[in-house]
């Protein structure tokens, strides 16, 4: 809508925002938000004629004369900017109707408890380390607060899937998040959910001679990684 305020009048701008408005408020309606309630707000990018950028200024109201209630808030925010005007005429470069519904009442995810291991629906070859495993697939949602998917595995859904490593078990939260610890010492399948990183995991300390000492210190940052970093959340994606 390129073109100056005074090839413009008051009901031409207000007939295009409410054709918008009309446009904009059909598609919500279509989603289930009815008419009455919706709230719509208008705005225009107003420039000075010849300019090369422009300001989003509101219009609060389409009675009366709204173009010259938008060239004057126009005024008004460009010398709070740059303090100063232009007598050069004013033009629209966009206008826009926003229409929006009510904020839905979204109850937090709680998934029921486990009722026994996580079954895979698939198996999959996947490239890690530089060699092929074969990973066990998991539909996500068919997971449970409390169920334990020990890697190499695959947890698919809808809109991403969720690579477990090797030698990493995800644990379901509550939530619905998988919560993904590395397994110090992967024990048999049917072993207790992952265990933390204790004192007797560490290595034995050596003798204290220079390559010790180094070796100790490897060992001690070794630690301190996967105290820090072996705990991973994803979001439920739901």
């Amino acid at each position: 809508m390129l073109r100056r305020f005074e090839d413009l009048s008051g009901d031409d701008l207000a007939a295009l925002l409410r054709e918008l408005a009309t446009d904009a408020g059909e598609r919500l309606a279509e989603q289930g938000v009815p008419e009455t309630d919706q709230t719509t707000t208008f705005q225009v990018d107003v420039r000075y004629h010849g300019q090369g950028f422009e300001i989003p200024i509101p219009v609060p109201s389409l009675e009366g004369d709204p173009l010259a209630e938008l060239a004057a808030a126009f005024d008004v925010e460009d010398e709070r900017l740059f303090s100063f005007l232009l007598t050069t005429d004013h033009e629209p470069v966009n206008a826009r109707a926003s229409v929006s519904g009510p904020r839905p009442s979204v109850a937090a995810v709680t998934l029921p408890g486990s009722e026994g291991p996580p079954v895979p629906i698939d198996t999959h070859p996947v490239h890690v380390s530089g060699g092929a495993v074969e990973a066990a697939v998991y539909d996500r949602t068919t997971l449970r607060a409390g169920d334990v998917v020990r890697g190499p595995a695959i947890v698919v859904e809808m809109d991403s899937t969720t690579l477990v490593l090797p030698d990493h078990a995800a644990t379901v939260h509550p939530s619905g998040s998988l919560l993904i610890r590395p397994r110090v010492r992967p024990g048999p399948a049917d072993a207790d959910d992952p265990r933390e990183l204790r004192g007797r995991d560490r290595p034995p300390r050596p003798e204290a001679s220079g390559v010790g000492r180094t070796a100790l210190q490897q060992g001690h940052l070794h630690a301190i990684s996967l105290r820090q970093g072996g705990l991973t959340a994803t979001g439920a994606g739901r």
